[in-house]
């Protein structure tokens, strides 16, 4: 596949609120294993998120 700027600035984005998220829930008190889980699930539905997104743009392409 070819590289996509577009795909690296939304990957970007999604790990900063990742980030910026985990780094709350741990000022609030929250235990590393629920952060550790929140982290488990954006990453999942990030993935998900991607893989959908690009089945898409192959689909309008054909």
């Amino acid at each position: 596949a070819p590289y996509d700027p577009a795909t690296a600035i939304t990957v970007f984005i999604l790990l900063s609120v990742m980030c910026i998220g985990a780094f709350r829930l741990q000022k609030m008190g929250f235990s590393l294993i629920i952060i550790f889980i929140y982290l488990a699930v954006w990453m999942a539905a990030s993935y998900c998120a991607l893989v959908k997104g690009a089945a898409l743009l192959e689909k309008k392409e054909l």
